[in-house]
């Protein structure tokens, strides 16, 4: 109030931002670089993976390729929804929303927009270049293309459950905390962070339904 008063001819707003900035600007140079290094090698074999798994598909050269298709599309709609999140950072950090607080980040170690977009972009990647080479095919007797989706969720599973400080390992264990509070739904008191996450899963019902069709057809090895 008394910085208001005396230095911003009562502005209160303007003054709540300058006292929240940092005294200290942060950069984020080596994020910036590895997200958009992975979009940009992730981008073309994303495209040629859908046109390949199409063109496979329609021809009858890849006899059950419209599954296959699925499920890669199941694993795509949940990474882009997660890169798309950190746009919301953005837009929240650019209009001074204080979403680290109403999340209930830690304020010490939060992470910026721009080291968030970081994981999605990976996996974007290695879902990118694990996609085309599941639908080339190029080992069809060593190792069968069907099987390149087991290959991409076992990666995806080892870097989410991480247990050393890499792949910012604080953040991961918020998320896999809010997780845990979602599927034991009931045990605790419901926070904004839990109701947040829970309405994201309810938009991505395309991919949670592909968990049944996904073991169900590697159960019976993609027989009938």
């Amino acid at each position: 109030e008394l910085y208001s008063r005396y230095f911003e001819n009562g502005n209160r707003n303007v003054s709540i931002a300058k006292l929240r900035t940092s005294a200290v600007e942060r950069t984020y140079y080596v994020a910036d670089y590895i997200g958009g290094l992975f979009i940009g090698v992730a981008l073309p074999f994303v495209i040629y993976s859908i046109y390949l798994g199409l063109h496979k598909t329609i021809s009858g050269e890849l006899v059950n390729g419209k599954y296959l298709l699925q499920i890669w599309g199941g694993f795509m709609l949940m990474i882009v929804m997660s890169w798309l999140f950190s746009i919301n950072c953005l837009v929240w950090t650019k209009f001074k929303v204080n979403y680290k607080f109403i999340f209930e980040f830690n304020q010490h170690d939060t992470l910026d927009f721009k080291q968030y977009m970081v994981l999605p972009s990976l996996f974007l990647f290695l879902g990118g270049i694990i996609a085309w080479l599941s639908f080339e095919d190029f080992w069809p007797h060593e190792f069968s293309g069907y099987d390149f989706p087991w290959v991409f969720l076992a990666v995806t599973v080892l870097i989410l459950f991480c247990p050393f400080d890499m792949f910012f390992l604080n953040a991961r264990l918020w998320l896999l905390s809010t997780f845990t509070r979602l599927l034991l739904s009931g045990f605790y008191p419901v926070e904004f962070r839990d109701f947040f996450l829970g309405d994201i899963f309810c938009s991505l019902t395309y991919s949670i339904s592909n968990v049944s069709m996904f073991f169900c057809i590697y159960s019976k090895h993609w027989n009938n």
